[in-house]
C-alpha cells in the first residue's frame, strides 16, 4: 500500500510542475533546490522502481496499483510522470533561470542522456527538447555555480485560530490584530 501510495505521490508532483510557472517563488526554490527534484527524478529514472524482474514472472511493471507483466521497449504510466516532470523542470523558462547548476547536479543531469532514445522520444514526443537541451549542456557547459544558500523570503503560514479566541473572550468582541485598539494590550 505504502509503495501505490508513493508512486501515486508522482502524478500529483508531475501536476505541481504542470504549473511550476504560476507556484510561488518560495515553492519553487523548495522544487529545485531544497528538496532538489530533479536530482531525485534522475535517481528514480535510474533506479525504476516500478520494474522489477523474477524468475518465475520475468520483467514485471507496476501500474494500476498491481505487478503487471511488462515490456521494457514501453514506457510505464509511472515512468512517464517523471519524465514530465524532468521535461518540465528542465525545459521551463522560469526554472531554467532559476535553477543553479553545479558541479554535483550537473554530473547527475547528464547522466540522463544515457536513458534518451528513439523509442521514448517516439512515446513522448515532448521529450525531444528534452534530449536537445541535455546534448547542447553536454556541448556547452552551464556556469557552475559553487553550492550556497540562496536567500529566499517567504511568507510562513501560521494558525491564529486559537490565539483569536483568547482574544475575542478577553476583549468580548471580535478581534482584529489589525485594530488599533488592541495594539501593544496584552490580556
Amino acid at each position: 500500500m505504502d509503495f501505490q501510495i508513493a508512486l501515486s505521490s508522482l502524478s500529483v508532483f508531475r501536476y505541481v510542475t504542470d504549473v511550476v510557472n504560476q507556484v510561488p517563488l518560495s515553492v519553487m526554490d523548495r522544487i529545485l533546490h531544497r528538496n532538489d527534484m530533479i536530482c531525485a527524478s534522475v535517481d528514480l529514472i535510474e533506479k525504476a522502481p516500478w520494474l522489477k524482474k523474477s524468475k518465475q514472472h520475468g520483467l514485471q511493471i507496476f501500474e494500476d496499483g498491481q505487478w503487471k507483466k511488462g515490456d521494457l521497449d514501453l514506457v510505464s504510466k509511472v515512468e512517464g510522470q517523471v519524465w514530465l516532470c524532468l521535461y518540465n523542470l528542465l525545459i521551463e523558462p522560469e526554472c531554467r533561470r532559476i535553477f543553479q547548476y553545479d558541479e554535483r547536479n550537473y554530473e547527475i543531469i547528464q547522466r540522463l542522456r544515457n536513458y534518451f532514445n528513439e523509442g521514448l522520444v517516439n512515446q513522448l514526443p515532448m521529450l525531444e527538447a528534452l534530449w536537445r537541451h541535455m546534448e547542447e549542456m553536454a556541448i556547452m557547459k552551464p556556469h557552475l555555480s559553487a553550492a550556497r544558500p540562496r536567500p529566499v523570503v517567504e511568507e510562513v503560514s501560521t494558525l491564529y485560530c486559537f490565539y483569536f479566541m483568547e482574544k475575542e473572550s478577553a476583549y468580548n468582541e471580535p478581534y482584529c490584530p489589525s485594530d488599533s485598539r488592541h495594539v501593544g494590550q496584552n490580556p
